[in-house]
């Protein structure tokens, strides 16, 4: 079995979203190792000591050993974006190992954005939310439960509904959401998305 993991946002030296890491940690150990949780980031994170500004806690785990990585954030550089067609992928749990993903990854600084069985769902590292000129949306399809994407729907930040590729034209832009960005943050224009 792989390693899991967890990425954190640390801000001057406050980790965030932990009862949402810490939701998915427990569903983890459940489903994926069948055995109870066996560690508490609250726990682990009071007991560290972070640098000033943002920075990145990344907690890789599995039943008999956890691994703490600090370091400085730095967003991933993304121009544009390309649809990957597939009729499955499985990415449920948050594998240390990323192959599954990374294969559908150009050299470029392209980003692909997975079509599975005709819905919109993720990209390699992040949920989306689009924009219509009111309101975010998030696709109800995903390969990760994200766990800012959960934090979004239920602060009522974002909206859930099913989404094609053929939705696309009623949104104005998108943005990219995991634990280190906000909604709206990591934002791109409709067409940066090739098809």
């Amino acid at each position: 079995m792989y390693r899991v993991f967890e990425t954190i946002k640390v801000v001057d030296g406050k980790p965030q979203n932990l009862f949402y890491h810490q939701k998915r940690i427990n569903w983890t150990f459940h489903n994926y190792y069948k055995i109870n949780p066996s560690f508490s980031i609250e726990k682990i994170s009071a007991g560290l000591t972070f640098p000033d500004g943002i920075n990145r806690l990344k907690i890789i785990y599995d039943p008999s050993n956890v691994e703490i990585q600090i370091s400085p954030y730095n967003r991933k550089r993304v121009d544009y974006f390309y649809i990957v067609e597939l009729d499955h992928l499985d990415y449920r749990f948050k594998y240390e190992n990323r192959q599954i993903l990374e294969q559908y990854c150009k050299a470029d600084y392209g980003e692909p954005i997975f079509l599975i069985n005709g819905f919109i769902t993720d990209t390699t590292f992040s949920n989306l939310a689009f924009f219509d000129g009111h309101k975010w949306w998030t696709p109800s399809t995903y390969l990760l439960w994200g766990t800012k994407r959960e934090l979004l729907i239920d602060s009522n930040k974002i909206n859930v509904s099913e989404m094609r590729l053929s939705d696309l034209g009623c949104f104005k832009k998108f943005c990219l959401i995991n634990s280190m960005n906000e909604v709206d943050e990591f934002s791109f224009r409709i067409d940066s998305i090739r098809y």
